[in-house]
């Protein structure tokens, strides 16, 4: 059966996710967890999306990402055919390393947006790894306080959707972030749709940023329409598999790799 086309709504904001083949915890490694930053990272400096959230899970990924004029599928076919490349070669191995394809939504409004973001970065409480998010290392939450010192997601774009200045944005939100975290604790409250079993590919072809019919949009809003990016970077390089020099310490990604070992979930369960 031949697979669906998939829709590419320019300037939109999506959720992504993604899974290693047979839920292997490959990502408990140091070296894994920093292969996969440094391919997000590449991808983003060529093809200019911007990064929301992100949570690096045992065998799993959430990426929201906000894209210019360049295909998500184009990004995503980058990073999942780059840190697969890489994985096999350094282990000496053929085959699949994700278990699919990306899975993919459309979120809408901007109130929906901030409860997204906020339950990506919960994913490791919601998973019993850590009591509070600044004790994971490998997601976006730090980074949008300014406690990391590497920079995948873009602090200012996730800050600007909570409060005009700095101070009052991040106030917003510690409080959107406490107000979750007592939901996930206490099992309270209407959950975004953003698990995993619930995201759908979306087709990819350029709608600009109208409401299409029949397009999977989280929230009440309609598919926001935002600049375009400017593609010429896309247009004029290749996928390379340099490794770059990254601000992650190998310190960071081996504590961080120590907590998830040391909570692994049993075989067959996930997160969202």
């Amino acid at each position: 059966m031949p697979r669906r086309a998939r829709v590419f709504v320019e300037g939109a904001t999506y959720h992504v996710y993604a899974r290693i083949t047979r839920r292997e915890e490959i990502f408990v490694e140091p070296e894994e967890a920093g292969a996969w930053i440094l391919a997000v990272r590449d991808v983003k400096r060529r093809d200019g999306f911007a990064v929301l959230a992100w949570c690096l899970m045992s065998n799993h990924f959430h990426l929201l990402l906000r894209t210019g004029a360049v295909p998500l599928w184009r990004s995503m076919r980058s990073i999942q055919g780059r840190f697969a490349v890489g994985f096999n070669r350094r282990r000496h191995l053929v085959g699949p390393v994700w278990q699919s394809r990306y899975k993919a939504k459309v979120v809408g409004d901007d109130a929906y947006l901030r409860r997204v973001i906020a339950y990506i970065h919960l994913n490791p409480v919601s998973a019993g790894i850590v009591v509070k998010p600044e004790g994971y290392r490998l997601s976006g939450h730090r980074e949008v306080l300014g406690t990391a010192t590497a920079r995948l997601a873009d602090p200012d774009e996730v800050l600007r959707l909570f409060a005009e200045t700095r101070r009052a944005a991040l106030l917003a939100y510690r409080d959107t972030i406490g107000a979750v975290l007592e939901q996930v604790r206490h099992g309270q409250g209407e959950k975004p749709n953003v698990g995993p079993l619930d995201l759908e590919p979306v087709a990819e072809s350029r709608l600009g940023g109208a409401r299409v019919e029949g397009l999977d949009v989280l929230g009440a809003g309609e598919a926001p329409t935002r600049p375009p990016l400017d593609a010429q970077a896309f247009e004029a390089c290749s996928i390379t598999c340099g490794v770059i020099v990254s601000a992650y310490s190998l310190l960071e990604l081996k504590i961080s790799a120590l907590s998830l070992a040391s909570t692994r979930c049993p075989s067959g369960t996930s997160t969202t």
